[in-house]
C-alpha cells in the first residue's frame, strides 16, 4: 500500500495581530502618558539700563528670595507664608551673617513686600543685600527648580481664604 504524499502547507506567523497589538499599546501609552515639563518660578524682573553684574562663581554665601506677582515669597525657591519669612532666612543663613541676599521681585509685585524683606534680612544681621533686575536684551527669568506645577494654585493659604 502506497500512501499518499501529504502536501505540507508551510508554516508563516501572520505578523498582522502583532502589529495591530503594538500599535494600540503605542497609542495607549502616548495618550496617557503625562510628560515632565520643567517647572519652576516665573518672574517678570524689571529692566534696568544702569545693572551691575553680580561676579558668578565664588565661594560666597548667597540666599535667594523672590516675590512673585501675586505676592507670595519664596527662599531659595521655596514657598513661605510672610510671617515665616524671617524664620526661613534665618535657616537660610545658617549663621553667616555675609551671606549676600538677592531679592528678586516680580515687577508686578508690590513695593512694600521689598521693602518688608529688606528690613526682615536687615532686622536678622544680613546687610549685603542686592535687587536682581534684568537688561532690556533678557528675557524673563524662569528658574529651572522647584516643585511648582502651572496648575497648581500657588497662593498661600492666607490669599486662598480672601
Amino acid at each position: 500500500m502506497r500512501f499518499r504524499a501529504r502536501q505540507r502547507i508551510p508554516l508563516r506567523v501572520d505578523l498582522t495581530p502583532l502589529i495591530d497589538v503594538v500599535f494600540l499599546l503605542v497609542l495607549f501609552f502616548m495618550l496617557t502618558t503625562t510628560f515632565a515639563t520643567q517647572a519652576g518660578l516665573s518672574i517678570d524682573l524689571p529692566e534696568s539700563e544702569q545693572a551691575e553684574k553680580l561676579q558668578e562663581g565664588g565661594k560666597e554665601h548667597r540666599i535667594t528670595i523672590t516675590v512673585d506677582a501675586w505676592g507670595q515669597f519664596f527662599v531659595q525657591e521655596r514657598g513661605v507664608e510672610p510671617e515665616q519669612l524671617a524664620a526661613r532666612l534665618r535657616e537660610a543663613a545658617g549663621g553667616d551673617l555675609q551671606a549676600l541676599v538677592i531679592v528678586q521681585g516680580d515687577q508686578e509685585a508690590k513695593h512694600g513686600q521689598i521693602v518688608k524683606i529688606m528690613d526682615t534680612a536687615q532686622s536678622l544681621g544680613l546687610t549685603r543685600l542686592a535687587i536682581q533686575t534684568r537688561g532690556a536684551d533678557e528675557a524673563p527669568l524662569s528658574s529651572p527648580k522647584g516643585d511648582f506645577d502651572e496648575d497648581k494654585d500657588l497662593r498661600t493659604p492666607s490669599q486662598r481664604s480672601n
